[in-house]
């Protein structure tokens, strides 16, 4: 049981919506960096979106979505779709996030590009994190990409400094 205590969702106030790839590293893992601000983020990540789990997005909406869904980043030949987890909330919405270990103009733009916006760190101290809302109208039963979160003048208030 010690050896659960020390993975990094534990140090969370949600280790059960954090049962993913970056839930199961320890947390004095050197190669990730995992710093307390980026399990406060965390935190705040899943209060801010009302997140209640991990989940992938069907394939029939990941098709209709295109280069904004979780299949499109797995077939991307780029290593810019680095450490992809998607979430899904109260709302039915699904929030996707990818923290590359590469960053700069050239990178915010390629996810600029594709209707992400930067996000606070959410993976680790040395990956930058973008994420895409996409939103369920009740009324439709269908899903659209969230307007929410475009960043088109370079500013995101959601990300701190």
């Amino acid at each position: 049981m010690s050896s659960l205590i020390n993975k990094v969702r534990y140090k969370t106030k949600y280790p059960k919506i954090f049962n993913c790839y970056w839930g199961s590293a320890n947390y004095d893992n050197k190669v990730l960096s995992i710093t307390n601000e980026i399990i406060e983020n965390r935190n705040n990540f899943v209060e801010e979106f009302d997140i209640q789990k991990l989940k992938k997005i069907p394939i029939k909406l990941d098709k209709y979505l295109g280069n904004y869904g979780f299949f499109y980043c797995q077939q991307y030949k780029n290593s810019y779709y680095d450490h992809v987890e998607t979430y899904y909330t109260k709302n039915k919405d699904y929030v996707i996030i990818i923290s590359p270990y590469c960053y700069g103009e050239e990178v915010t733009n390629f996810f600029k590009k594709r209707g992400y916006i930067e996000y606070n760190k959410l993976y680790s101290d040395g990956a930058t994190t973008f994420i895409r809302v996409i939103k369920y109208n009740s009324l439709t039963r269908k899903y659209y990409v969230s307007e929410k979160y475009k960043d088109d003048n370079n500013s995101n208030p959601k990300k701190s400094n």
